[in-house]
């Protein structure tokens, strides 16, 4: 189980119009017996919003996936960093519904 909350500040046309960015993420891994096979799902909530221009974009997103890793299970490189925001569907929807 797995869950990620971002949250993000922007400045759109000028310093006093800005842009606000919330998403939340939840999601779960189930290995099965062969270590090697795994499957997720994963739902993630996104709102984008412009208040000085009254504009709000709402996303949400629902994944399903199997992985198999030909027998390469523990042989990733492992990282400790926080995930990052998805900024390249910040910069789609700032320059398309928010503007």
């Amino acid at each position: 189980m797995g869950g990620n909350l971002t949250l993000g500040r922007g400045e759109m046309d000028s310093g006093e119009d800005t842009g606000t960015s919330r998403e939340l993420t939840l999601s779960a891994t189930r290995t099965f017996a062969d270590p090697n096979m795994s499957a997720y799902v994963e739902y993630r909530h996104a709102y984008y919003e412009q208040p000085a221009e009254s504009d709000d974009v709402t996303e949400n997103h629902f994944g399903v996936g199997f992985s198999w890793t030909f027998g390469a299970k523990g042989t990733e490189r492992q990282h400790d960093r926080m995930a990052l925001p998805n900024y390249s569907e910040w910069l789609a929807v700032s320059d398309g519904g928010l503007e």
